[in-house]
């Protein structure tokens, strides 16, 4: 589980739609390893598809059911951030 208000694990990727960068997506696209952050509270949602989220300020809602991201103060509003990817504790040597 990640510490919802830390970001250091994250790769801070865009704002609002562009935080996505997906070819030929122009919404929020759901996957578990990117994150969205309130920019009133800082809290972290992930866009896990299988989880409904809200942040604790009740700005930015994840409503799975209609497939819809809300954010009260506009969606340019929402930070995007991406899992880093960890590197394997194991080396091959030959």
């Amino acid at each position: 589980m990640i510490d919802m208000k830390n970001t250091d694990n994250l790769i801070f990727t865009g704002k609002g739609f562009s935080g996505f960068k997906t070819k030929g997506f122009s919404g929020f696209n759901l996957d578990r390893n990117v994150y969205i952050r309130c920019k009133e509270c800082g809290d972290l949602i992930s866009m896990h598809p299988r989880n409904a989220e809200r942040c604790s300020c009740g700005n930015i809602t994840k409503d799975i059911d209609n497939g819809m991201i809300e954010c009260k103060t506009g969606i340019e509003n929402i930070e995007v951030y991406k899992e880093k990817k960890q590197k394997s504790g194991f080396r091959i040597f030959g």
